[in-house]
Parts: C-alpha cells; sequence; structure tokens
C-alpha cells in the first residue's frame, strides 16, 4: 500500500497542503481549500461566537472535514489520468471485439503521519478542543500543544497527528513552526520576524530567547477590499507625489476630494478616506508591536540583522513601499527577507521527530507580551499612525 505523510497549514481563510511521499520523502501534490469554517464567520473569535449557538462540534468537523477533502484530493492528484488507448475501427463485417477485462483499480494509499499548523484558536478546533476561554481574558487555552506524544484525528484514523506548538493563546504554532523551520532558535543575530495579516504576530529576539506579541490589524492588510500589497504601493505613490499628508490627510488642491487615484505596478488604485484610515490603525498596531519589543529588549531597529516577513501578503509587498509608509523599520532591504507561507514550510518540518523537537525548543524560547493594556504600546501606537515625512 502506497503511504504519504501530509503537512497542514490551516488559515483562517485558506487551507494549504503538502502531500509528501513516505518513500521517495519528495512532495507528491500541493494543494489549496478554502476553509470550509468561513461558513461560520470571516474571523477566528466571530466563529468562537457562532460556536456557542452551533456548538463546538459543528466548526471541527467542518474544519476536519476540509482536511480530508484536501488530502484526498491530493492524493487523487497523485495518480494522474488513466490513459486511453485508442483501439483501429473494426472492418465492416468483421465480429464485435471481445470483451476486454476492468482497468484495474488504482493502488490504495494510507496517510501515515499528519502535521498541523495554525494559529492557536484553529489548532484547537482541529483537535477537538474548546477554544472560548481564549476569547476572554485572561486568553488562556485549553493546551499550547507542548507534548510530545501524537494526537487522534477522527478523519484519519490511522495517522499519528503532531500539532506546531504555541506560545499563548494569539501567538500560534504557525508563528513558532516558520520559526523552527529557520532555525531561529539558533541564531546569534537580533532577528525580526513579523507574520501579517488580520492579526499582526512578531517576535523579536536571538538565541537566548524571543519575546512574542499579537496585534489586531484589521481587514487592512487580509485582502479585503483593495489586496494589502497593492494597497501599500497606492499610499507610497500618493506620499511620494504629494497628494497626502503623514497625518493621512489629503494635501492640498485634493483636500476636499473624497478619493484619489494612486498609480501602481497593478494599475490605477483609488483610495478614500476611510481606506486611509483603516491602513493607518493597522500600520500602527504593527508598527507599534515592533517598537515595543525593541524598546522592551533595549535595542534599536539599527540591531536588526535579519527582518523576515512571513506569510502570503510578505510575500507580495514592496518592501521599500513598506518602510516608505512606516510599516516596517528602514533597514536595509538585503537584511530583509521574504519567506512567503512559513507555516505551510514549518507543518512539514514537523513530520520528524528532530523537527518537532526544534519547534518545541524554539517554543520554550519565546515570552509572550500582552499588549493590551499596555502603556508603552499605547504610545508606540499613537507614534506610528502616521506615515513617515
Amino acid at each position: 500500500m502506497k503511504t504519504y505523510d501530509i503537512a497542514f497549514d490551516i488559515g483562517t481563510t485558506n487551507l494549504e497542503a503538502n502531500l509528501i511521499d513516505t518513500e521517495t520523502g519528495r512532495t507528491a501534490a500541493r494543494g489549496r481549500l478554502e476553509n470550509p469554517q468561513s461558513a461560520y464567520g470571516a474571523d477566528v473569535v466571530t466563529r468562537i461566537e457562532r460556536m456557542q449557538k452551533k456548538g463546538r462540534a459543528a466548526l471541527s468537523d467542518a474544519l476536519l472535514g476540509g482536511m480530508r477533502e484536501l488530502a484526498e484530493r491530493l492524493v487523487r492528484e497523485t495518480r494522474g489520468p488513466v490513459p486511453a488507448e485508442a483501439a483501429p475501427a473494426p472492418e465492416e463485417g468483421a465480429p464485435a471485439p471481445e470483451e476486454t477485462a476492468p482497468a484495474p483499480e488504482a493502488e490504495p494509499a494510507a496517510i501515515r503521519t499528519v502535521a498541523v499548523s495554525g494559529n492557536t484558536i484553529l489548532e484547537h478546533f482541529a483537535a477537538g478542543l474548546d477554544p472560548s476561554p481564549i476569547a476572554v481574558p485572561p486568553f488562556t487555552p485549553e493546551t499550547l500543544f507542548r507534548e510530545v506524544t501524537p494526537r487522534k484525528l477522527a478523519v484519519f484514523p490511522d495517522a499519528d497527528a503532531y500539532f506546531a506548538p504555541c506560545v499563548s493563546g494569539y501567538v500560534g504554532g504557525d508563528i513558532v513552526s516558520g520559526m523552527a523551520c529557520l532555525g531561529l532558535a539558533d541564531v546569534d543575530e537580533l532577528t525580526l520576524y513579523v507574520d501579517i495579516g488580520t492579526n499582526g504576530e512578531i517576535a523579536l529576539g536571538d538565541r537566548g530567547g524571543y519575546l512574542t506579541c499579537a496585534t489586531a490589524a484589521g481587514p487592512a492588510f487580509s485582502g479585503a477590499g483593495m489586496r494589502g500589497s497593492d494597497l501599500i504601493d497606492a499610499i507610497a505613490d500618493l506620499l511620494n507625489r504629494g497628494m497626502l499628508m503623514k497625518s493621512g490627510r489629503f494635501a492640498g488642491k485634493h483636500i476636499r476630494e473624497h478619493e484619489l487615484t494612486a498609480e501602481t505596478a497593478r494599475g490605477p488604485k483609488a483610495v478614500s478616506r476611510t481606506t486611509v484610515h483603516n491602513l493607518q490603525l493597522a500600520k500602527g498596531a504593527v508598527r507599534g508591536g515592533i517598537e515595543t519589543l525593541l524598546s522592551l529588549a533595549g535595542r534599536s531597529a539599527d540591531d536588526i540583522g535579519h527582518l523576515i516577513v512571513a506569510g502570503d501578503f510578505g510575500a507580495r509587498i514592496d518592501v521599500e513601499n513598506a518602510k516608505r509608509i512606516g510599516l516596517l523599520p528602514a533597514i536595509p532591504t538585503e537584511r530583509i527577507v521574504q519567506a512567503g507561507n512559513m507555516s505551510l514550510r514549518g507543518a512539514a518540518f514537523l513530520l520528524a521527530a528532530k523537527g518537532r523537537e526544534t519547534a518545541l525548543r524554539t517554543a520554550e524560547l519565546c515570552r509572550i507580551v500582552e499588549l493590551s493594556g499596555d502603556a508603552l504600546f499605547a504610545e508606540q501606537y499613537l507614534k506610528h499612525i502616521n506615515f513617515n515625512a
């Protein structure tokens, strides 16, 4: 029987997976599927609220069903289409050809190991656990998935399932697995790791330890309305052309207009006052989180050896424009790495025992900084709402 391992990135919007051939160790198929939980709300907090009415099982079953559907689709893709050989047409009057035996069925396949990486709430749903305590103070999860023994998932009954260890209710396994995959538990240089979406999750440190935090970035970067990377380009263009002030107000002759037209690599983009304001709030939260961690560490942006921007959003942004609007610190571009979907790479890393050991060690190096009600964060947030001059 053919066997596979499968690595899942369970995101709020999409599920992504790599199917690994256990014989070769190579990726046999890779795919994406919309997270079926989206029917219960666009964000995880809304889904927890819906869970109170629908029951936890409904949301867990939706997520697990999507994972199973994606796995089955990837296994089918590895088999490919069955080639059809054209038979010569029989001569007129010739007897009908004998019936041929049916083609043999495809070799059955089994999933041997499952690795799951996602935010803490989604990992709880996947494991069949109650995530509701994460949504209210003191935001305490039922587990941080620090165990070394595998779990069992009903949709993969014969497989051992491993979950990425988490730091807190809002700094999840997706961050830890990505950091572990990059070997950040062993780096000497000060490293800033940023994953920006609906939430901005941030880690700062080196092999001696990491400070971590989560900020609420809202929909500005997550693809609602204009794509987040396009919005950054648009705002940078308006600033460069003097059409937008650093305060976010429309400038000069445009002061009474309802929207401005920015030029971007993907064409003209209409930017409203509300769009600018929402971006300022998101940017202030992310950059405020970065500066808070730097301040607590007694360091400055000049000390950052590497800035790793993770996630699909991070892979698409123009880092010069991100620095121009003040989302990222103004450090030399050669120190910035656009790493892409590190949660999926991190999940694949967890399929090996050594990877799981590294992820656990990485999680233990991380300390959470709660930004809610923190005076230093409030100060940095307000300071960085404005764009760079």
